[in-house]
């Protein structure tokens, strides 16, 4: 398998008995993680990483454009401060080692 689950994300809640679980689900009907709910923290942190995986190609593409598009580095060989963060950013985004 190469490819994640298809986003959008969403958080969902299922009751069984006197157990709450708590759990994410794809876009593809596809539940991506799941557990039981132990405190208020679990809805905290589910919603945050839903928040993160919905928005994660929009974030890539700015920053690729952000990169691309610099007025203050351009053609320059050392890039400036913002670029050198963006590409820090994209190769943690990318899981890939920065150059």
């Amino acid at each position: 398998m190469t490819e994640h689950t298809p986003t959008p994300w969403e958080v969902e809640r299922c009751q069984s008995g006197d157990m709450e679980m708590q759990g994410v689900r794809g876009a593809n009907g596809r539940i991506v993680i799941a557990d039981l709910l132990r405190d208020g923290q679990d809805d905290i942190d589910y919603a945050f990483i839903v928040r993160a995986v919905n928005c994660h190609e929009e974030l890539v593409k700015a920053l690729e454009r952000v990169m691309n598009n610099c007025v203050e580095c351009g053609e320059e060989d050392e890039p400036c401060v913002d670029c050198e963060c963006a590409r820090a950013a994209l190769a943690k985004a990318k899981e890939e080692a920065p150059a």
